[in-house]
This record gives structure tokens, C-alpha cells and sequence, in this order.
């Protein structure tokens, strides 16, 4: 049987893409095949406690993508540094079908580390409301 592909079928492993874009995408595939079981992926649900962290993932069977990687804005590291890569897992779950053809595209803004921590959150507040309480002495004001 000779099987033939025209088009990238395989993501490439354990080698350095340079993304040189945030509005174009990076094609990060070789021409080699990849075959896939057809079959159902759960997503790690790093909200439950059963699964909070990477091992009770795997353990659960559970999916994510594993992304090595540097993260600057503005110049200053966000993640990583300049002589250092950082691991980040993007949970995600996906029906592989046989003949289909899946094409992910990762949008960065976050991810987890292997403890389940989010990573790049938004700076979060919290506040607290109390009623007034009067003043026993009188405050001078100073114009």
C-alpha cells in the first residue's frame, strides 16, 4: 500500500519555531505523516480537584498541549527569560475522526503549569466593603 500527502501532516517535535507574528499564523509541520488513533480527547480539567495538577491529569487520562517557550511584552519576560524556556500545558479535547483532518490554532493569553496554576492570568482585584463608622474626636483639616 503507498500512501502519499501533499500537504504538512506532522507537528514538529523538539525543535526550535520562531513565531515572528501575532496576525499570521506559523506553520509548525514537515511532511511527514502523523497517524492518529480515531478516538475522543478529554480536556485537563485543572478546576477539579481530582485533576489539579499535571500527574492527577495524566493519571485521569486527561489532555493538553505541552509548549516550551519564552513570552515577552514590552520587552520584559512575561514567562521564561532570555536563557531560559518555560513549560506551559493548554488543556484541550478534541474528537479524532478517521479521514478528517484536524488543524489547531493556539491563541496565547494563558495556559497552566504542571501544578494547575494559570499562567499570564489578567491582574485580578478583590475588594472588601465594610459600613462607615463615625469618628469619636474631631479631625482638623488643613486647607
Amino acid at each position: 500500500m503507498l500512501v502519499s500527502f501533499t500537504m504538512p501532516a506532522n507537528v514538529v517535535k523538539n525543535a526550535n519555531i520562531t513565531v515572528n507574528s501575532n496576525t499570521e499564523a506559523t506553520d509548525i509541520t514537515t511532511n511527514a505523516p502523523m497517524l492518529n488513533i480515531p478516538q475522543e480527547l478529554t480536556a485537563w480539567k485543572v478546576s477539579e480537584t481530582a485533576t489539579k495538577n499535571k500527574l492527577e491529569a495524566d493519571n485521569a487520562k486527561q489532555c493538553y498541549l505541552e509548549i516550551a517557550c519564552k513570552i515577552r511584552q514590552s520587552g520584559a519576560y512575561l514567562l521564561g527569560s532570555a536563557s531560559e524556556y518555560k513549560t506551559i500545558y493548554v488543556p484541550f479535547g478534541d474528537t479524532w475522526e478517521q479521514g478528517k483532518r484536524h488543524i489547531y490554532t493556539l491563541i496565547f493569553g494563558g495556559g497552566y503549569d504542571d501544578q494547575g496554576e494559570a499562567v499570564l492570568n489578567p491582574i485580578q482585584f478583590d475588594a472588601e466593603t465594610t459600613g462607615w463608622v463615625d469618628a469619636d474626636k474631631d479631625v482638623n483639616v488643613q486647607p
